[in-house]
């Protein structure tokens, strides 16, 4: 059961805010008459390991988790709570709180009072952040030198590049004038580039050539659907991927996985 157990944290609640409407991942995804605005499900597990707190989201078309580390974490455990209704509450308060979770969670300040909500018993979809909690995060991040190749599941990632989350805006933006709500990736091993790219028509279309840092592996071509850029924040970022194959977009304390859009 997921969603009771104790649990008791302190940390400040500008930055907790920050970090839950991240992993909504809001925004525009693909849908038949072009982009529609969707987010993955109003529901957040929140997990508190050793100084860090971990927060994980998760549909059959996205998974994602963050990592806030240097928390105080009194004592450990785990949450899974409404994501609106926990936002509602935390804009209430400033500065440092407490957050406590029993049959409940209460959230106190000795500033701003204190404040209860429900916790819900489980997250939409229990199985898929069991997987994510699953992966090896820390080796999601390519180094820019050991060759390495990551595995989603059965699915090899031989590909990987290192880029820089802000040489991507303007692409991203580009993008999105297109209003499709959807990104293709390619890299191109033998000229050495790698294109960001969506079309509607022959006639309507972005594409931009993207700087990379390091690369390694083989050409390799994926297209997906929804937001990813504003869950990073001006960091470097490592891309795995392959043909057809989910995408792994992480950085040190985040990752993205995309399942590939395919046409038809």
């Amino acid at each position: 059961m997921i969603g009771y157990g104790s649990m008791h944290i302190v940390l400040d609640s500008k930055k907790l805010i920050k970090e839950i409407e991240r992993i909504r991942l809001k925004g525009k995804y693909f849908s038949s008459g072009g982009a529609k605005n969707e987010s993955l499900p109003d529901a957040v597990v929140i997990e508190a390991i050793g100084d860090d707190l971990l927060i994980y989201n998760g549909n059959h078309i996205c998974i994602c988790y963050i990592k806030m580390p240097g928390i105080t974490v009194v004592e450990e455990g785990e949450m899974t709570v409404e994501i609106s209704r926990l936002l509602s509450h935390l804009k209430v308060f400033k500065g440092s709180i407490n957050i406590q979770v029993s049959d409940k969670i209460v959230i106190d300040s000795n500033v701003t009072g204190k404040s209860a909500l429900p916790l819900l018993l489980n997250h939409p979809n229990p199985a898929i952040i069991a997987r994510i909690k699953s992966f090896d995060k820390d080796a999601m991040v390519w180094d820019g030198e050991d060759e390495t190749e990551y595995i989603v599941g059965k699915t090899k990632l031989p590909t990987a590049l290192n880029v820089s989350s802000l040489h991507l805006e303007a692409p991203i933006k580009g993008c999105d004038n297109i209003d499709m709500g959807r990104y293709k990736f390619d890299l191109n091993e033998e000229d050495e580039t790698f294109t960001i790219s969506t079309s509607s028509s022959p006639t309507n279309y972005f594409t931009a050539n993207i700087r990379m840092s390091d690369w390694q592996g083989e050409s390799a071509t994926v297209e997906f659907s929804g937001p990813f850029l504003t869950f990073f924040e001006g960091e470097g970022i490592t891309i795995r991927m392959s043909d057809d194959a989910p995408i792994v977009i992480a950085s040190e304390d985040r990752a993205i996985i995309k399942a590939p859009f395919v046409e038809g």
